[in-house]
């Protein structure tokens, strides 16, 4: 199965007062079906990217000019497994209507980098990285230019993330929970339609919330 995964930025607003969403990640995965009488147990293994743009991002309730920080989001991934219990129904002998849910487990690859911005940020423009940015780095987000070459010349030494501060900021990886989480919980939920194209093969549209995000997507379903 192949699925289009969005995190939009309105789903992060109870944690965030600033914040960039992701509207282009996808994930592909393989299925195993144990078919019963009213449901089905779905063994699934699923590799999803889900790479958002750079752009600032601010907490809940933090103060904007001291707490707004610009993330750089680096081949950021999750491959995951889990199990879940998927009710069906019959609406036509041809068409089944499908919901459930499933837990599971995922490992995380790619990195999250992140320095504070000092530029003067407010409410208003602390979206625009360039007009809310370090003032020893500059505007960020520049046409035709990568923001890893921007940064390049930023790191904080050692890697230490107590220099990274608004008198002082740098680039640096993000080490606190949950960016630095390497294995994440899978909560997976799914609302779909199963039509039969064939005898042994059935087509999958299914569409849900699993991992970070919503997912829309379809698959086939063989049967032997």
């Amino acid at each position: 199965r192949a699925r289009w995964v969005t995190a939009p930025a309105w789903s992060l607003s109870p944690y965030t007062d600033q914040r960039v969403g992701l509207d282009a990640g996808y994930g592909v995965g393989l299925e195993y079906l144990y078919r019963r009488a009213g449901f089905d147990v779905v063994v699934s293994v699923d590799y999803s990217g889900i790479n958002p743009p750079d752009g600032n991002f601010r907490g809940k309730g933090n103060d904007p000019a001291t707490e707004t920080h610009f993330l750089t989001f680096r081949n950021l991934s999750v491959l995951s497994a889990d199990v879940s219990l998927i009710g069906h129904w019959n609406v036509l002998p041809w068409l089944e209507i499908r919901f459930g849910a499933g837990l599971g487990l995922g490992g995380v690859f790619g990195d999250i980098s992140q320095i504070t911005n000092n530029s003067g940020c407010t409410a208003e423009n602390g979206g625009d990285p360039t007009r809310c940015y370090p003032k020893n780095v500059g505007p960020l987000n520049r046409p035709g230019v990568s923001n890893d070459e921007v940064l390049a010349g930023f790191g904080c030494r050692n890697g230490d993330g107590s220099l990274d501060t608004p008198s002082s900021p740098c680039y640096r990886r993000v080490d606190t929970y949950p960016m630095n989480a390497r294995v994440v919980p899978v909560i997976n939920t799914l609302l779909g339609l199963r039509f039969q194209a064939h005898e042994h093969v059935y087509i999958h549209v299914d569409a849900g919330w699993r991992l970070v995000g919503f997912y829309l997507g379809a698959g086939p379903e063989f049967r032997f």
